[in-house]
């Protein structure tokens, strides 16, 4: 909730200060763009007897898009995801995917030097996953390889810096997640699971940072 009305302060706040539209800034029909943006999740737990957990995720995600109407963008973007967890009970996760999708964003202001925008996209994503447990001189390996596509709704913001280079943002999702996991235990036994949930996120650990270019 906190994270929610701090988005929405700062985009009343951009909105009042650039509200005029200034020549040369922003979008129009049959513009063209490249952008990458980043998300980056640092977390530290402590366990009830002592134990702590490290973790971090990085999403690296370059997209190319094209203004089919003055308010109206479509696209398509590659994910790239490395992910790491340690636990001091000697228990590690390294994960990593990619994935390719698509989206589609509406502009309210695109004309102006800050614009908030609602994004809708499609992506199929797939990863690899290995956790490590050890157990006395032991090292349990188990493995997992995950194969899915989601469906997300976004907010988002943008504000030109100059005429052509713009930083834009992408805060939290609404999305539907399917995915078919295949897992290997520390035996070799292999066996399946499917997985599907909706999800709400709009917190701090959603969020995505990058530069935009327009041609």
């Amino acid at each position: 909730m906190r994270t929610a009305f701090l988005f929405f302060t700062l985009v009343f706040t951009f909105s009042v200060t650039f509200a005029q539209e200034e020549s040369g800034y922003g979008f129009n029909k049959s513009d063209f763009f490249v952008s990458g943006t980043m998300g980056y999740n640092n977390s530290k737990y402590k366990g009830d007897f002592g134990s702590t957990e490290k973790g971090h995720i990085l999403i690296i995600e370059p997209e190319i898009g094209f203004f089919i109407h003055s308010n109206i963008a479509i696209g398509t973007r590659l994910s790239v995801l490395t992910n790491t967890s340690k636990n001091s009970n000697n228990y590690e996760i390294e994960e990593s995917g990619y994935g390719v999708g698509v989206f589609g964003k509406y502009f309210f202001t695109p004309k102006k030097k800050f614009s908030i925008y609602a994004e809708l996209s499609a992506a199929y994503r797939t990863s690899e996953r290995e956790q490590k447990i050890t157990l006395s001189d032991q090292i349990e390996t188990r493995k997992s390889e995950n194969k899915g596509y989601n469906i997300a709704i976004s907010p988002g913001m943008q504000f030109f810096v100059s005429k052509r280079l713009a930083l834009t943002s992408r805060i939290g999702s609404i999305s539907y997640n399917s995915s078919d996991n295949e897992n290997t235990s520390p035996n070799g036994e292999k066996f399946n699971s499917d997985v599907k949930n909706f999800s709400i996120n709009l917190g701090l650990d959603n969020i995505y940072f990058g530069v935009l270019y327009r041609f």
